[in-house]
């Protein structure tokens, strides 16, 4: 299984040090992807105290999702140490992901600061996303 490869662009005012990191445990099947677990771990110096929300933009195809786009919005306060916990919503079909909706810890502030872009490279095959 080749996963997928993650890009941050990053922002200056919400990122000072270094991107986020994102993780993918992909769990393809013959339906696509049923189950998929996103980790971000966080930079304490540069980020701050509230989590981020991520939106996805896929474009399903007969051969599962073959683009998606990430937006994240950072909050202006410092994240926590610890990891954020993300989670997905997926429906599978028999041509692959065809909808997500992606959910983090939420954020009770306003989110103010510049939106961060991030670009997912994703190989997708006949078991979906891999």
């Amino acid at each position: 299984m080749t996963p997928a490869r993650w890009y941050v662009a990053p922002c200056s005012q919400a990122l000072a040090a270094a991107p986020l990191r994102l993780r993918a445990d992909v769990t393809p099947t013959d339906q696509g992807v049923t189950s998929a677990r996103w980790y971000v771990a966080a930079c304490p110096q540069a980020l701050a105290a509230a989590p981020l929300r991520l939106r996805a933009d896929v474009t399903p195809t007969g051969e599962g999702v073959t683009s998606a786009c990430w937006y994240v919005t950072a909050c202006p306060q410092a994240l926590a140490a610890a990891p954020l916990r993300l989670r997905a919503d997926v429906t599978p079909t028999d041509q692959g992901v065809t909808s997500a909706r992606w959910y983090v810890a939420a954020c009770p502030q306003a989110l103010a600061a510049a939106p961060l872009r991030l670009r997912a490279d994703v190989t997708p095959t006949h078991l979906g996303v891999t």
